[in-house]
């Protein structure tokens, strides 16, 4: 999906009653009232799958535009990947010039001191469902989820006509998913909602809000270890995959072609998920992507993170078809340090023996 353009003398962003993005059109501040800022929109399903040796991690884009773009797998380093979704590529169309490219900065974003929280005196930062012994915290998560805070207020900084949305609609999501050494797997979403004040006139101030933290895996202890889904944009009446697989859909009816799927599709949908391993239940997972694709040639992805620390691509993304365009400011270097531990990086988890 994408926010498309409206006249210039509306100077307004507008967000649908139901979630959806449908259309903006807004000044760049210091510069001719000719100029324009678009968002295209990641729109779709992510799935998480917790297995016993490894996370399954799959994407499908939501086509219900021809300009929204499927939701990225990003490779943060070998054990962690991010996707997110809603406004996550911002451009001038009237100058081919890129504002920002979320997906494409994700690994590099660093957060701001100012938004710089801990566990400790933020109520609202991230805490552990299932805090481990050795006393690890998700700082590491806060850290990148401020840091595309941080990003998205530079971006927002410019929009200055009202945004007619919900409180509880958020502009853009990040899921976050690992598999660490010290901890075991873990999956979080991150939501980012605005916040709006009027100045003067048609003059409005946007400002986004801290992010709001879930913790989708683990559970708690009482919860069931299923099948995990995130959509954007948000839709109440849409069945998910799990309850797809679980009814016996007849859109999935060519998923349970034989026994041997039937199996797959069991092991996918059972509680607990994470006592199966995934060369039984990935099968169901894949050719479940690929019915739901079918019928609209939707775009798919799917990767699975091993506890080894590896990333390996069931289906690998798309090539990236978007027209290039010129930064408006240097695109982080691709060997420049990230937020992310190194896997290498020395530990005091597992203190070895001397020679």
């Amino acid at each position: 999906m994408r926010l498309s353009r409206q006249p210039l003398t509306q100077l307004t962003l507008f967000l649908a009653l139901t979630g959806l993005l449908t259309s903006s059109s807004f000044p760049h501040p210091q510069e001719d009232t000719s100029e324009e800022i678009v968002a295209n929109l990641a729109a779709g399903r992510v799935l998480i799958a917790v297995f016993k040796d490894g996370i399954a991690v799959g994407t499908i884009e939501n086509k219900f535009e021809s300009s929204s773009e499927i939701p990225l797998i990003v490779p943060m380093n070998s054990e962690r990947v991010g996707v997110l979704l809603g406004a996550v590529d911002w451009f001038s169309p009237s100058t081919r010039t890129s504002i920002a490219d979320l997906p494409r900065e994700l690994p590099h974003l660093r957060y701001h001191p100012a938004y710089a929280a801990t566990s400790e005196n933020k109520p609202d930062a991230p805490h552990l469902v299932q805090p481990p012994a050795n006393g690890a915290t998700a700082a590491d998560i806060e850290q990148t989820s401020l840091g595309v805070m941080s990003r998205l207020s530079e971006v927002s900084s410019n929009i200055h006509g009202h945004v007619d949305v919900k409180p509880d609609e958020p502009l853009t999501e990040l899921v976050l998913v690992d598999y660490l050494e010290a901890y075991g797997p873990e999956a979080w979403l991150m939501t980012y909602h605005i916040d709006q004040q009027p100045e003067r006139g048609d003059f409005w101030v946007t400002q986004v809000k801290r992010p709001r933290y879930t913790q989708l895996w683990p559970p708690d202890k009482t919860a069931p270890h299923l099948l995990l889904e995130v959509d954007y944009p948000s839709i109440p009446e849409k069945s998910t995959l799990l309850s797809l697989l679980t009814s016996n859909s007849p859109q999935l009816a060519s998923v349970r072609s034989s026994t041997a799927m039937s199996a797959s599709c069991d092991a996918l949908t059972s509680n607990p998920l994470n006592l199966k391993t995934s060369d039984l239940a990935l099968p169901c997972l894949r050719s479940a992507l690929d019915a739901l694709a079918s019928p609209t040639s939707a775009k798919e992805i799917l990767a699975l993170i091993t506890p080894e620390g590896s990333i390996r691509w069931i289906i690998a993304p798309p090539p990236d078809t978007r027209p290039r365009m010129k930064p408006a400011q240097p695109l982080p270097d691709e060997n420049a340090p990230t937020l992310q531990r190194p896997t290498d990086a020395p530990t005091l988890n597992k203190p070895t023996k001397p020679n």
